[in-house]
């Protein structure tokens, strides 16, 4: 079951209808409700409060007053729900207000700090237009390939005699959580076309990523031909 009380049981929408009802109906326009919706909302608070007490009173419970009750029941949350999309979206809501109406409150996303440490970068391979790289931790004592919390490594390329200083003008190749990755460029490319490829770690996709790694440089092949000579690290 949901958090918020129109989620539970019969009994805590029952109980939790009237408060939300009186709390919404009292000033609609401080959760930005329209009126008409909010006198709706009165109207099926009403319906299902007899229904509900029709249908659990020995004396007055039938099979057709258990499914009035289940019909209005229905309604009566659909209504709320409508209700709440507008609360959701009201700006001068707040939490405090929320837990009155008998609403959950949404986790927040705490912030995520960036990695500090920069990964180390190993030249696999080059076949034609592709080079392929690996990231790990830069410390050779460690038998961790990346560190502490992190997921994985961006990487990025940077076709020509040098690369830039500035991290905005790399381009992304994309992410990976271990092992190689291959950064495909474009076909055209002639042989011998000088590359850099760097990589900075990250810990969430959404988050920022850590300091880039010192580049790597390569060269590209001709199509087909493969190389895994010494690396070769930018200076």
């Amino acid at each position: 079951m949901g958090n918020n009380f129109y989620d539970r049981t019969e009994a805590d929408l029952y109980v939790g209808s009237e408060v939300f009802m009186n709390l919404v109906s009292t000033s609609p326009g401080t959760y930005e409700v329209p009126l008409p919706l909010s006198i709706t909302l009165a109207n099926d608070t009403g319906a299902f409060r007899i229904a509900y007490v029709v249908s659990s009173t020995p004396a007055t419970k039938t099979r057709g007053a258990t499914a009035a009750k289940d019909v209005s029941m229905a309604t009566l949350r659909q209504t709320i729900a409508d209700v709440v999309k507008h609360i959701n979206a009201a700006t001068t809501v707040t939490a405090e207000m929320r837990i009155a109406l008998g609403l959950h409150l949404a986790k927040s996303r705490q912030s995520v700090p960036a990695p500090t440490e920069r990964p180390a970068l190993d030249l696999v391979g080059v076949a034609g237009k592709t080079v392929t790289v690996r990231a790990h931790r830069d410390d050779a004592e460690s038998k961790r390939g990346k560190p502490k919390n992190v997921v994985g490594a961006k990487y990025f390329y940077f076709v020509g005699e040098d690369y830039p200083a500035e991290a905005e003008l790399w381009n992304y190749a994309g992410d990976a959580t271990k092992g190689a990755f291959s950064v495909v460029l474009n076909p055209e490319l002639p042989a011998g076309t000088k590359v850099f490829v760097t990589a900075a770690w990250y810990i969430r996709k959404d988050s920022a990523t850590g300091p880039l790694a010192i580049p790597i440089s390569t060269n590209l092949n001709y199509s087909g031909a493969t190389s895994t000579g010494a690396l070769k690290i930018a200076a």
